[in-house]
């Protein structure tokens, strides 16, 4: 397929009110080799989008800001010449504060997770990064916070081996100070190359962590992709974690991309690609878990 050198946003919007459009399409850097990379809802109303300027290793991002009907109030260019950079995920708290998280190699060359904060105005507060020579690691999502600080979602940070923290979390206060680094490593001795896609910040003011592991198979001794959930408290401590499994068989898995809570806050929800009952048959599916963990069905 060609490549698209352009970013549309199409955003649907409900008719709330008279005075809300029901519809409208954005188009933004036409005729430019740009990629859009995660957008959020900002405290006016108004969004908040972030890419990058071309394909793989790019040395600039863009961040663009818009109002309620996705006209450009400003528009940010971040980064180096000389060092890559990326950021994965945006987030923003009531008072306009903006985090973006995501890679960089500006201090190692083989790539450090980076954090960054900006004020409602796009200008840089602070920016740090979490050094781990000879390996690459990821800041993946992040979670803004009331207080002006934020937990990031990190991955691949063990030291000397990634292997040893596969998962972790970090929480971050609002002047850039680090107050805690937890990783988790399961104890299940069937769970194997764990991984984290994205990071849920739960009514309880715990995370909720989605992605997957290999799960050993005790019928046919072969490990399957499960969806893998790890739920912790406000201060990053290991509450429980969760394999998905489904109809009594161990060899159907997939993989957990993102979680939300039910409407009712009694549930959690998991989206899940590539479930499949054989490896010639694999469709989207949908998880339900209580608050505690336990799966209450797969569809």
């Amino acid at each position: 397929m060609k490549i698209r050198y352009y970013i549309i946003i199409l955003l649907a919007i409900s008719a709330l009110s008279s005075y809300t459009q029901s519809r409208w399409v954005q188009e933004y850097f036409p005729g430019l080799n740009v990629v859009g990379k995660d957008f959020v809802e900002s405290y006016d109303k108004g969004y908040l989008l972030t890419g990058k300027f071309g394909q793989n290793y790019v040395h600039y991002n863009w961040l663009i800001k818009t109002d309620i009907n996705g006209q450009v109030l400003w528009y940010k260019t971040l980064g180096v010449q000389d060092s890559f950079i990326t950021f994965f995920s945006i987030d923003v708290n009531s008072v306009g504060n903006i985090f973006l998280a995501g890679n960089t190699s500006y201090f190692d060359s083989l790539n450090d997770p980076i954090v960054m904060k900006l004020n409602s105005c796009g200008e840089k507060e602070w920016c740090i990064d979490f050094n781990t020579p000879n390996h690459f690691d990821y800041a993946y999502t992040i979670v803004a916070l009331e207080d002006g600080g934020c937990v990031v979602l990190l991955r691949y940070t063990g030291v000397p081996s990634y292997q040893s923290d596969r998962i972790c979390l970090a929480r971050i206060d609002t002047e850039g100070k680090l107050l805690w680094k937890k990783c988790y490593n399961s104890l299940d001795t069937n769970i194997i190359n764990e991984d984290s896609w994205s990071l849920l910040f739960t009514p309880d003011y715990g995370f909720l962590i989605s992605g997957n592991c290999d799960y050993l198979d005790s019928v046919t001794n072969l490990y399957w992709v499960k969806p893998y959930l790890i739920k912790t408290d406000s201060s990053g401590n290991f509450e429980w974690e969760c394999v998905l499994h489904a109809y009594d068989s161990n060899y159907i898995g997939g993989q957990a991309n993102y979680s939300t809570m039910s409407p009712s806050g009694q549930f959690y929800y998991t989206s899940i690609s590539h479930w499949y009952y054989d490896p010639e048959l694999e469709r989207p599916a949908l998880g339900k878990m209580d608050l505690n963990g336990n799966v209450i069905g797969v569809y």
